[in-house]
């Protein structure tokens, strides 16, 4: 696995694979797997058809970056369950800290994002519209806010389509305040369910079959 640098960097995939294809003859399997970041659904779908050209295996994340699987409150909770006994804690520690409680803490966090989010929607809408329709720029902007607004007032989606590193260090730092312990990634992804990752099952089993053929 060699990381790119961020989404900015896609092009060197499709590079690679043309420049070892056609200039040095050679035969090279090359998958990829990119966050979505704050990319609009049409700007994803061209990046698709446009990159599985020359890597059929290439993958875009439905969730703005790979730290959003962190954000699932039943497996937080039971990792900092997991934590707190081998702190060794006090039987008489005031805590309550289920996965609704852990819910309840996400959406304060995400709450402090809601606006920055909002205007990254608008912008990248933007951005991706200024040269490939004849759409007026208010419509883009509206259209914008209504799939900000959909996304938003799903509890779940409002998950997905948050900054997830930024939210998982937030978190780390209230269960620090509450009881005292911080959690790792690797911690939380022990606990996951497959109902929890979603569709990411699909794009691992399409990478665990790509590795094995490599």
């Amino acid at each position: 696995m060699v990381p790119i640098g961020g989404f900015s960097q896609k092009q060197r995939i499709q590079d690679t694979a043309w420049a070892f294809e056609k200039i040095l003859k050679a035969e090279i399997s090359i998958a990829a797997l990119l966050d979505r970041d704050f990319r609009c659904g049409e700007e994803i779908g061209e990046l698709l058809k446009d990159g599985r050209v020359s890597v059929p295996h290439f993958h875009i994340l439905h969730r703005k970056e790979i730290e959003n699987f962190l954000l699932a409150p039943l497996a937080i909770s039971k990792a900092v369950e997991q934590r707190l006994k081998e702190r060794k804690a006090s039987p008489s520690t005031p805590l309550v800290l289920d996965d609704a409680h852990i819910r309840s803490i996400l959406e304060a966090i995400l709450a402090d994002q809601k606006s920055d989010i909002l205007g990254q929607y608008v912008s990248n809408r933007g951005r991706f519209f200024t040269t490939r329709s004849a759409k007026d720029a208010s419509t883009v902007v509206k259209e914008a806010i209504h799939n900000f607004e959909t996304d938003w007032n799903d509890p779940n989606r409002r998950l997905m389509v948050s900054s997830g590193k930024k939210a998982f260090s937030a978190l780390n730092g209230q269960l620090q305040k509450l009881a005292g312990v911080s959690i790792t990634s690797a911690q939380v992804i022990r606990h996951l369910s497959l109902s929890e990752i979603g569709d990411f099952k699909e794009v691992l089993g399409d990478l665990d079959n790509f590795a094995k053929k490599a």
